[in-house]
């Protein structure tokens, strides 16, 4: 009898990864690329930071230099006036050893709901990271991460809009 059930057990595996195997789904990824497809130029919003981020030496002056430079050096086009927007966010918090850090940018954008046709603000790209360390390398890691975020977004962004 446990024998018969294992049997059964790795023909429902295998069945279900032979039918995910042709089902022809794209990855996530390839959906947040194809969401980018059209973007001509994108706005820039660097949302507030904390005070405790502040006392650590980062500032929304130098993220937006940072994010608007890495997006001009990879040729994509901003607007003050443009729908979608880059949005980067940084939520830090102390802890007993220095700090803990969530850095997010994302590309939101006006989209059309299927189920009623109605317009809607949605993230259409996002790529997060968690970073930890003393408060003396808190300035450096943030920057850091938010460059290599921008990285991602414009190689994402290009693949969906070749030159």
């Amino acid at each position: 009898m446990l024998r018969r059930a294992g049997r059964s057990i790795l023909l429902t595996s295998l069945v279900l990864f032979c039918v995910a195997s042709v089902s022809g789904q794209s990855h996530p990824r390839e959906y947040e690329r194809n969401a980018l497809m059209g973007i001509n130029a994108v706005k820039v919003v660097i949302e507030d930071l904390s005070s405790d981020a502040v006392h650590l030496g980062l500032s929304r002056d130098r993220l937006r230099t940072l994010t608007e430079l890495r997006l001009r050096q990879s040729g994509i086009s901003m607007s003050p006036d443009a729908l979608p927007y880059v949005y980067v966010r940084v939520n830090l918090l102390k802890t007993k050893g220095g700090y803990a850090a969530h850095v997010n940018v994302r590309v939101n954008a006006p989209v059309q709901l299927v189920h009623s046709s109605k317009m809607a603000l949605a993230t259409i790209w996002s790529e997060g990271s968690i970073h930890k360390g003393p408060a003396s390398s808190c300035k450096q890691q943030v920057e850091d991460a938010v460059g290599e975020e921008l990285d991602l977004f414009a190689n994402d962004y290009l693949a969906a809009n070749p030159r």
